[in-house]
């Protein structure tokens, strides 16, 4: 699922993106570089994902639901503005996520 559920994000983070666009597609203007290395995936076959996403039900289903709960603590610490609650996991993000370069120095 680890590999799998990048691609429901993506594609998610594009319909989010896609239903709040207007008519002259300003959300599409503003679409910086973050966006478009976030949304490259969901150009993605749609055929051959629901596949992979239907045999792996399971596995993504668990790991949906605990970035939905991820999310609502992200959400709720933005609302309240706790004080370093976001720096703290960005900065837990971005530890882990340079950990990842040491295991593999190819990507």
């Amino acid at each position: 699922a680890i590999s799998h559920v990048p691609h429901l994000l993506s594609t998610a983070l594009v319909h989010v993106v896609s239903d709040n666009d207007d008519e002259e597609k300003h959300m599409q203007l503003l679409a910086a570089g973050c966006f478009r290395d976030m949304s490259r995936v969901a150009a993605s076959s749609p055929e051959m994902w629901e596949q992979i996403c239907l045999t792996n039900s399971s596995a993504i289903s668990n790991i949906l639901e605990q970035y939905i709960e991820m999310l609502e603590t992200i959400k709720d610490n933005i609302d309240k503005k706790t004080p370093g609650y976001v720096a703290s996991l960005f900065e837990m993000s971005r530890e882990y996520r340079n950990s990842l370069e040491s295991r593999h120095p190819e990507h």
